[in-house]
């Protein structure tokens, strides 16, 4: 009976933990791509720049409308502010975010369309043919 309970904590546990860890990697994937963009901004758009000096290219690179809104006024070359950097990089993700919320929903539709299509073409086919059937029944 011990060993019986002991299986049931130990499975519960397991479940427990393997719940939580997939929520942190869904959380972690906007994470990211949002660095991962930034990292591509500072290699290859950016890359001419010195690092110091290409923070502002890389922000605008990243997401130019989260850097229009939180950097009305450039910072200058080297300087540093954690509030506003805070403040771009929760509005750059929730920008990638959507635009891959937006993406999934316009390539789910996309199938859906191709798919529905075919099936309503399908479904028109046979549908007609048998209300023709009952209109020249009904005339005769």
């Amino acid at each position: 009976m011990r060993g019986f309970s002991f299986m049931v904590t130990l499975g519960l546990l397991l479940t427990a933990t393997t719940d939580g860890m997939s929520s942190k990697k869904k959380r972690r994937k906007g994470r990211i791509s949002v660095y991962d963009r930034k990292r591509e901004c500072e290699t290859e758009t950016c890359g001419h720049l010195v690092p110091l000096e290409a923070k502002n290219c890389v922000h605008e690179c990243v997401s130019p409308d989260c850097y229009r809104k939180t950097y009305a006024e450039p910072l200058e070359d080297g300087e540093i502010n954690l509030q506003l950097s805070k403040n771009f990089m929760a509005c750059a993700q929730r920008d990638i975010k959507n635009s891959m919320v937006a993406k999934r929903r316009s390539d789910r539709q996309a199938a859906s369309g191709s798919a529905t299509s075919k099936s309503a073409a399908t479904a028109h086919g046979p549908a007609s043919d048998s209300s023709r059937q009952k209109g020249e029944s009904r005339q005769e």
